[in-house]
This record gives structure tokens, sequence and C-alpha cells, in this order.
């Protein structure tokens, strides 16, 4: 017989999904390039690597309560 603790660890409970929230992709766009300036002092040599630029896309969609891919579907869009 298995016994089940009636208290559920926080770290166990399933989670909500986050809120979903449209932002126009040209906003996206304009936010990631302010991001990549904002954090261009803290790199090195200025040029960002792409580990750099993924945590950019991850800071801007959870910024904006967004998928990663909403970030880069408006980045290949704006080229």
């Amino acid at each position: 017989m298995i016994l089940r603790p009636w208290f559920i660890p926080l770290s166990h409970r399933p989670r909500p999904a986050p809120a979903q929230v449209e932002v126009d992709p040209a906003v996206l766009a304009a936010a990631y390039e302010a991001e990549v300036a904002a954090r261009r002092r803290h790199w090195l040599i200025g040029v960002p690597t792409p580990a750099d630029l993924a945590a950019t896309r991850k800071a801007v969609a959870g910024r904006y309560r967004v998928p990663v891919e909403a970030v880069v579907n408006a980045l290949s869009r704006e080229e």
C-alpha cells in the first residue's frame, strides 16, 4: 500500500500556463534592438555571442510575456 502525503510541495504542483499577450511584431523587434544596445556595454568586445543573443531574446520574451519564438519571428520579419 502506497501512502500519499496530503501535502504536495510547491515544486511538484502543476504550474499554470503563462498568460499570452498579443504584441505587435514591430514592438518586439524594437525592444530586442534596444535590449541589445543596452547590453552591448556589458559584452567584452561589443560583439555578442550566440548565447548572449539567446539570453537577450529570452529576456524580451519574458518582459512581454510571449514565447521566445514570437521574438525570433518578429526579428525574421524585420530583415
